[in-house]
């Protein structure tokens, strides 16, 4: 079971787009290094807590409503086109 984890950790840790996975309550419990640079949160001040909690600097009606079709379709989303505010004030797209 730890070499599976390791796995998964690895691959999480791999991609080279922002990776949030949320478990059945919408806890965070995937944030990838993408994530944490762009988003400027850490996964430490991530995981287990509520994704609609989080200060994100999103749209987060958007983000909600792709959840939630998620959700219903059971089957992963792609957010595309995503404003959000950078680290730098600035404004940016996600996607």
């Amino acid at each position: 079971m730890n070499e599976a984890h390791a796995e998964i950790s690895q691959l999480v840790a791999s991609i080279p787009s922002i990776l949030v996975g949320l478990d059945p309550s919408g806890c965070v419990c995937h944030w990838n290094e993408v994530a944490q640079k762009t988003l400027g949160m850490p996964a430490g001040e991530t995981l287990g807590k509520r994704l609609e909690r989080l200060p994100l600097p999103w749209d987060r009606e958007l983000v909600q409503g792709k959840i939630q079709e998620c959700l219903r379709t059971e089957s992963q989303i792609k957010l595309e086109e995503l404003p959000y505010q950078r680290r730098d004030c600035r404004p940016g797209i996600l996607g």
